[in-house]
């Protein structure tokens, strides 16, 4: 468990991290816990943190160039920034099932 977030607007709102399970909130001191986050969604939402901000420092670097995330979408502003989420091509010749 990592250290719990306490809210500063409602010491009742806590939400706390397990590295091995999720993302849990309690409204009521920590009395209940809700998970809020799956650790598969924890995983991708990481992963995909680090590949937002690689491609952000590729394309954006010294040049102050600004791209704008859409998390619904999962999918920038940005057609060139766009191309740089598919690697499906850097696994040639390996393929997935299904694909």
């Amino acid at each position: 468990m990592f250290t719990p977030a306490i809210s500063p607007a409602d010491p009742n709102l806590v939400l706390v991290n397990c590295d091995m399970s999720g993302a849990y909130r309690s409204t009521d001191g920590g009395q209940n816990w809700e998970m809020i986050l799956e650790d598969s969604e924890v995983g991708h939402r990481t992963c995909s943190l680090c590949q937002i901000a690689h491609i952000a420092i590729q394309l954006g670097g010294s040049t102050g160039r600004k791209l704008r995330w859409d998390p619904q979408k999962e999918q920038f502003d940005d057609p060139t920034a766009n191309r740089l989420l598919d690697r499906s091509s850097w696994r040639a010749p390996w393929t997935l099932r299904g694909a």
